[in-house]
């Protein structure tokens, strides 16, 4: 083989060689509020840092009516597959759907973005539904964009007026986060 032949069987390897970072993290503890933070790495080196809410609960769906820890709310589904949540009292809140649908015969599983009103101003919410009956709802609470850098790790992480934090992949599959002068902290993936 030439080494034209060489060079175009090496392109694909560089560009799918993606840091084993990328994708989104959440911390595996939260506060006794449930204030957690979630990291969005991205292969192009950026970062979206959020603190968040974490709320990792049971549901159930038994026809229209969904039951997530122990709180019952309406459901509905537009004709565009849009996802409606009908908390009574005026609080109506629409989802999309982000990605594939995952079971045609349970529509409700997998993952939903939409807002919520808090606070005055609407907050940006992902909804996790997963088989087994377990939800995970995360409410962005603040978010800032930054960058990572490293090989193959650890990476070096930097917020705009935040401490600088170091990034460590774990052999399980998990990260752990250091911030400059603080604990360690572990996430796992969602």
């Amino acid at each position: 083989m030439n080494r034209r032949g060489l060079m175009l069987l090496a392109i694909p390897s560089f560009l799918s060689g993606a840091s084993p970072i990328v994708g989104r993290w959440r911390s595996v503890t939260t506060t006794k509020g449930g204030i957690g933070a979630v990291y969005d790495f991205r292969a192009n080196g950026s970062v979206a840092y959020s603190s968040a809410a974490l709320v990792d609960l049971e549901y159930s769906l038994e026809g229209q009516v969904l039951t997530v820890g122990g709180q019952r709310v309406g459901i509905g589904w537009h004709t565009d597959g849009r996802l409606q949540l009908n908390f009574g009292q005026n609080a109506i809140e629409d989802y999309s759907r982000k990605g594939e649908v995952v079971d045609a015969a349970q529509p409700l599983l997998g993952e939903w973005a939409g807002h919520r009103f808090m606070a005055g101003r609407q907050i940006p919410v992902t909804m996790l539904f997963r088989a087994g009956g377990r939800s995970l709802t995360v409410l962005y609470l603040k978010t800032t964009m930054g960058r990572y850098q490293g090989g193959a790790g650890p990476w070096t992480l930097t917020l705009p007026a935040l401490p600088s934090r170091r990034v460590v992949a774990g052999a399980d599959g998990s990260l752990t986060i250091r911030v400059s002068g603080g604990d360690d902290h572990q996430f796992v993936r969602f």
